[in-house]
């Protein structure tokens, strides 16, 4: 019989269940290869791989490629077959494949088992696909023999074979239309998307409104527990299939991307974002960047879906590994003039750098160039600017990143976000972190740089203009406590008014300890100054009674008793001022004796109590006041419990031995 004259190599291509090893006991690879030496004998080119291993999909990919060269596919179908049809495998890959490059109509169905003559019993894509079509029943011997002829006719193209494939696949496209306007309509529940999805594996539209759907059902709902639901009946999985499956589909991927963003995004969803990165969904999304690199809407989504997925620590760590911060840096670099892209990879890189190994790594990879020139783009944008801050907050932990973020300009960058976007207090809070770690370097040349390019003005108008923003008062007083840290910037500090601005933000937000302790630390800083001249002022504006009902108030706070113990020791050192008297009148000793008992363990509480009590006892009359206190007996209790910390025994022993006043020849 000779072959119709096409444009393909072959006649045929067999396709069959072939098992997943040599040692199965699957018939069906032996029976469809005898079929085939039967249909060569009868003269007909056909292409059968009657190895039983599957191999990988790339070897398969290449042996698909005979499909392409086919008249005809002939499917040969038995209740294994089908079950595979329903999972991924190169199995199911094939029939798909054979589905997009040839249709319905050039497949010819014939069935090896008894169970599969019922078609009202397939399931799935085998039905989807093949439930109307004309089959061949194969399912013995004798009828594979009386059949053989039969078959030869349909990979002929018998005129009344092709009316009845041509028959089907029309209804299969109305099916698949009628799907497609419900999933554009929004009228299908996750369950059906979820099969639509399995079913139509195949299909690039279904599969680019099955995503959109769920975007848009997972988004509408927008809690927890659909997120959940979405993970436990595989949806999830389905969106990483159709992602590998349809590598350049653009539409599968955008949808895709924002599928997984959402899912990973917002409260209580780490255990969620885990579970995708253990599907592979940072290995799917950073794919689809390096497969569709000129696409500036696939880059936005797969950088926010990797803005989500990173602020888990682990999936950070694995991103990072896969090369994730070079390919964010490559989009941002390739699609400047998209606004919303250059937003949501700036905090992607945000949650990469919180983390001082990565933040070094982010800046070697050019990431600090990369953010500056984004907030010159868009100077405008409050978005941008805060988002870039917070970026630069994280890269700035590092003292050699500090150096090369003032390098290139960083501090002028931040300021200009803060004088354009006065307003805004996102944009306020995050430019003033990123500031106090610019300012925190060991040798006070970025807190110099910083106050003479104007940050303190800049800074101690953002307190002004957002008094009761526990958030903003409390970094920017971390902020002025950092740039305090030089002599000459305590004096212009306290000539711009920094400390009755400090004092304002004790007093308004006295409940927050946050505040309260970065405020304390400013304070100290302000008045540990050789001349005594800022401690004198600083009990002038009530500096010392404020710190003391912060005490009180934080009494349980380790932190806050240790700040405040360590400022009240700078105030209380002044020399040729009445501030010792100032302080016992206020309570001071008892409430350090407090805290030494409530934080017995603490070391930074018990060294800052020892060194307050030891500045006291200077003064006699305090003196004795201080021993019928009890101190010497408190002092003693921290030496004890503090056996390994040398320099607290040594204050500890000065200050005990100046309270009791024993003269040095009894030392």
């Amino acid at each position: 019989m000779n072959r119709r004259e096409s444009a393909a190599s072959y006649d045929a291509f067999l396709a069959c269940e072939r098992g997943h090893s040599r040692g199965d006991n699957n018939t069906t690879p032996q029976i469809v290869s005898e079929i085939n030496k039967e249909l060569k004998d009868k003269g007909f080119d056909t292409w059968f791989n009657d190895n039983r291993t599957e191999g990988n999909m790339r070897e398969a990919w290449k042996q698909w490629r005979s499909i392409d060269k086919s008249h005809k596919v002939i499917i040969f179908i038995t209740r294994l077959y089908m079950a595979r049809l329903r999972s991924y495998n190169k199995c199911a890959a094939e029939f798909r494949y054979v589905r997009t490059r040839k249709g319905s109509g050039s497949m010819i169905p014939v069935v090896l088992e008894r169970s599969m003559l019922d078609q009202s019993q397939w399931e799935g894509t085998l039905r989807t696909a093949l439930g109307r079509s004309q089959f061949i029943d194969m399912s013995s011997e004798s009828l594979r023999r009386d059949n053989l002829e039969v078959l030869c006719n349909m990979i002929a193209g018998e005129p009344s074979d092709i009316d009845e494939g041509i028959i089907g696949e029309l209804t299969h496209l109305d099916l698949r239309n009628g799907i497609i306007a419900r999933l554009d309509a929004g009228q299908c529940t996750l369950d059906e998307i979820i099969e639509y999805m399995d079913q139509y594996n195949f299909d690039e539209r279904i599969q680019w409104k099955a995503c959109a759907a769920l975007w848009t059902a997972v988004s509408e709902k927008n809690n927890i527990f659909f997120k959940v639901r979405i993970i436990r009946v595989g949806g999830a999985k389905k969106i990483l299939r159709a992602m590998e499956d349809f590598p350049f589909c653009v539409a599968v991927q955008e949808n895709a991307c924002r599928v997984l963003q959402i899912l990973a995004h917002g409260d209580h969803t780490d255990r969620i974002s885990v579970t995708l990165m253990q599907l592979g969904a940072g290995i799917r999304v950073l794919q689809t960047m390096k497969n569709n690199s000129d696409n500036a809407r696939v880059q936005e989504n797969a950088c926010a879906a990797l803005w989500s997925l990173s602020l888990n620590h682990d999936n950070k760590l694995a991103l990072m590994d896969l090369d994730a911060a070079n390919q964010i840096l490559q989009a941002m670099s390739n699609h400047r003039n998209c606004e919303i892209l250059q937003w949501v990879a700036c905090a992607a890189l945000g949650n990469f750098s919180n983390c001082l190994d990565h933040a070094v790594t982010l800046v070697g990879l050019g990431a600090a160039n990369t953010i500056l020139q984004v907030m010159h783009d868009y100077p405008r944008s409050e978005n941008v600017q805060a988002i870039a801050c917070g970026t630069l907050w994280n890269l700035a932990v590092d003292p050699d990143n500090q150096v090369t973020l003032m390098e290139l300009g960083a501090a002028e960058r931040i300021l200009r976000a803060m004088k354009k976007h006065g307003s805004s207090k996102i944009v306020q809070r995050l430019a003033c972190a990123a500031l106090g770690n610019l300012a925190d370097h060991l040798d006070h040349d970025h807190a110099v740089t910083l106050v003479g390019l104007g940050a303190a003005n800049t800074i101690l108008q953002v307190m002004h203009d957002y008094p009761r923003s526990e958030n903003v008062q409390a970094i920017a007083c971390g902020t002025l406590w950092n740039l305090a840290v030089d002599p000459d910037n305590q004096v212009t500090l306290m000539e711009l008014g920094a400390a009755e601005r400090i004092l304002q933000a004790m007093n308004n937000n006295i409940d927050s300890k946050i505040v309260q302790r970065l405020a304390c630390a400013a304070l100290g800083n302000f008045a540990d100054r050789l001349d005594h001249d800022h401690a004198v002022t600083l009990f002038g504006l009530g500096a010392a009674s404020t710190i003391i009902q912060v005490m009180d108030v934080h009494a349980e706070s380790e932190d806050v008793q240790a700040v405040a113990c360590r400022t009240l020791w700078r105030l209380a050192r002044a020399a040729g001022c009445d501030n010792q008297d100032k302080l016992m009148q206020l309570g001071a000793a008892e409430r350090i004796l407090q805290a030494m008992e409530r934080h017995l363990q603490s070391g930074d509480v018990q060294m800052h109590s020892c060194n307050v009590l030891c500045s006291l006892a200077s003064n006699r009359e305090i003196r004795t006041k201080l021993q019928k206190l009890g101190t010497a007996a408190w002092i003693t209790k921290a030496i004890e419990n503090h056996p390994e910390n040398p320099a607290l025994k040594r204050i500890a022993r000065d200050a005990r031995n100046k309270i009791m006043f024993i003269p040095a020849h009894q030392l």
